[in-house]
C-alpha cells in the first residue's frame, strides 16, 4: 500500500515531484490524472494560503500592481480547471476529436435555433455571423460551452469560492495574468493580435483561430464586443482554449511550454492557486457581506436575490434589530388601520 500524499501545501524538492503526483489518490479517468498533473506545474507546487481577510485584500493589492489579473473561484480545492463543454463530453462518452468538433456545432445550431422562442426582446439575440457573442449568450444561460469563466476581481472569485463550497472545508481561487496570457498567445499565433483592436471580437476571428480545421493548442481571453448583464456585473472574462478537443487544461500547458522553450523573457509569475483556508471563511464572508458582493449583485434577478439569501442566513440570524416581525404582512408597509383587523382576525383563526 502506497504511504499517504503530501498535502498541497507541503513544498518539494524537484526530485520528489514525481514521486508525489504518483501518490495523489488516483482519478476515475485518465483525463482528469492529466489535468491535475497540469495544474501542479502550470500554478506552483505550493499554493499561496490565505487564513484572513486582511491577507486575501494584501494579496489583491499586490496583484494589482499588474493589470490582467484573473480569478476562478472553485467550492472544492481539488477540482481542477475544466469547460463545461468538455465535462460533458467525457461524462457521455465523447472522446474523438470529430464527435466533439461536431457536437460543439450542433449545440451552437439548436441554441440558435430556439433561443427566439424565449428571448423576445428586440436585439437581445447576437448576429447570426457573432460566433463568440452565441456562445457567451449559451454559457450565459447555462448551455455547455469550451468558454470557461473567469473574473477580474478577485473578490468576485472568493464570493463564488465560498458559496459553493462546505462550510467545514478550504477553497480555491486559481489567477492568471492574462495580460501575460494574451501576449504569449499572440506570439504563438501572430494573426490572433490579442488587444489591438477590437477585430478580436468579431465572430469570424473567432471561428478563424478557435474553430481552424487544424487547431492550434493554447488558450487565450475571449469577450464578445456585446457584455451581457452578469458578465458586466461581475467583472468576467472568458479564457478559451484554441483546440476544443483538447482539455482545457492540456491547450493551457502548451502557452507556459513557448514561452518557457522560446526563453521570452517574460515574468515567471503569471499564475496562482490560492488556497483559501476553512479558518477565513466567516472573516471573508463579513467582508464580501460589507462590499455588497452576493448573487443579488452578480446575478440579477429574483433568483439571484433566493440564492443571495441563503449566503445572508449567518447575517440576519446575528442582526441585533429589535423591531418587531410581522409574518403576517410581507411584501409592503401596513397601514396603522388595518392592524386591529388583522389581529382580530389572527385571533379568530387561532380559536378554530
Amino acid at each position: 500500500m502506497p504511504a499517504p500524499a503530501p498535502t498541497p501545501t507541503q513544498s518539494l524538492p524537484d526530485d520528489d515531484w514525481q514521486s508525489f503526483v504518483d501518490a495523489m489518490p488516483t482519478p476515475t479517468d485518465t483525463a482528469e490524472r492529466a489535468s491535475v498533473e497540469v495544474e501542479w506545474t502550470f500554478f506552483g507546487k505550493t499554493p499561496t494560503e490565505i487564513s484572513t481577510a486582511a491577507e486575501l485584500v494584501e494579496l489583491d493589492a499586490q496583484l494589482k500592481a499588474s493589470d490582467g489579473w484573473a480569478f476562478r473561484g472553485h467550492g472544492d480545492a481539488d477540482r481542477g480547471l475544466q469547460t463545461d463543454f468538455e465535462c460533458a463530453c467525457r461524462r457521455h462518452g465523447v472522446t474523438d476529436r470529430a464527435g466533439i468538433v461536431r457536437a460543439e456545432q450542433l449545440l451552437l445550431r439548436e441554441f440558435g435555433r430556439k433561443a427566439h422562442l424565449y428571448i423576445s426582446e428586440v436585439g437581445a439575440l447576437p448576429d447570426p455571423e457573432d460566433t463568440l457573442d452565441w456562445l457567451s449568450l449559451m454559457r450565459h444561460h447555462g448551455a455547455p460551452t469550451r468558454l470557461l469563466d473567469w473574473s477580474y476581481s478577485i473578490f468576485v472569485a472568493a464570493y463564488f469560492a465560498l458559496s459553493s463550497s462546505e462550510s467545514d472545508g478550504d477553497c480555491s481561487i486559481w489567477a492568471i495574468d492574462t495580460a501575460w496570457l494574451d501576449r504569449v498567445a499572440s506570439k504563438m499565433i501572430p494573426t490572433l493580435e490579442k488587444n489591438k483592436s477590437d477585430l478580436d471580437k468579431s465572430g469570424a476571428h473567432f471561428r478563424k483561430h478557435f474553430m481552424a480545421d487544424s487547431p492550434a493548442l493554447f488558450v487565450s481571453t475571449a469577450n464578445p464586443m456585446r457584455l451581457n448583464r452578469q458578465l458586466a456585473l461581475q467583472r468576467g472574462v472568458f479564457l478559451c482554449p484554441g483546440d476544443v478537443s483538447k482539455p482545457f487544461v492540456e491547450n493551457l500547458a502548451a502557452v507556459q511550454h513557448y514561452a518557457r522553450d522560446q526563453v521570452l523573457g517574460e515574468s515567471t509569475d503569471h499564475s496562482r492557486h490560492v488556497l483559501v483556508k476553512q479558518a477565513a471563511r466567516q472573516e471573508i464572508e463579513a467582508l464580501l457581506y460589507r462590499l455588497n458582493i452576493d448573487h443579488e449583485l452578480l446575478s440579477p434577478g429574483i433568483d439571484g436575490l433566493a440564492r443571495a439569501l441563503r449566503d445572508r442566513v449567518p447575517h440576519l440570524a446575528s442582526a441585533s434589530n429589535t423591531k418587531v416581525l410581522d409574518p403576517s404582512w410581507v411584501g409592503a408597509a401596513p397601514k396603522p388601520q388595518d392592524t386591529p383587523a388583522r389581529d382580530a382576525a389572527d385571533q379568530d383563526t387561532d380559536r378554530g
